[in-house]
């Protein structure tokens, strides 16, 4: 290869590069505003902390590319209906009723996990995502709703996994999903 085209080649790989690392970034981002969003509403002390793990973890994916990077993006937009559902129940506080009274937290973690859980199917079928790409999706969905699915402890986001599961089970029943 003479010198001219060995050039033109190594910038051709540059702007390749430039082009996945600002990529990975852009998927990667919402991890960033959440943690900021939740430190604004008294979320957690650990949200900062947990959203630059998501950030970087996410942006780490989505540059080295493959199945998993593929649920980046989509599990990390699906995290913002279970984190804004908790939000707004742990504001409105309790449901009283004859029997008692009963925290909104739960059904509402649970009700974004299945929103959450049907967009990450919707978007991981669209881009003909594999078991590496759900598992990343439902790892993103998780650590965005921990930021905000804690109002009752464990139950919550127990509640927003369960959701989550439900709403992406027709992905997990899909023969590719299952053969990769």
């Amino acid at each position: 290869m003479d010198e001219p085209t060995a050039m033109r080649a190594a910038a051709l790989e540059a702007a390749f590069r430039r082009g996945r690392r600002r990529n990975a970034l852009e998927e990667a981002l919402p991890a960033a505003g959440y943690a900021l969003l939740a430190l604004l509403v008294a979320g957690p002390s650990y949200a900062l902390p947990l959203g630059l793990v998501l950030f970087a973890a996410g942006a780490a994916l989505a540059y080295v590319g493959g199945d998993a990077s593929t649920g980046v993006g989509p599990g990390l937009r699906a995290g913002l209906l279970p984190f804004a559902f908790a939000h707004v129940a742990s504001r409105a506080g309790h449901v009283c009723m004859a029997g008692g009274c009963t925290s909104l937290c739960m059904p509402a973690c649970a009700l974004g996990g299945v929103l959450g859980g049907a967009y990450v199917a919707w978007r991981l079928g669209e881009r003909r995502s594999g078991l590496g790409g759900w598992l990343v999706a439902t790892a993103a969905v998780a650590g965005v709703g921990l930021m905000a699915c804690q109002c009752i402890g464990l139950g919550s986001l127990m509640g927003l996994m369960a959701g989550h599961l439900a709403g992406s089970a027709g992905l997990l029943l899909r023969p590719t999903l299952r053969a990769t």
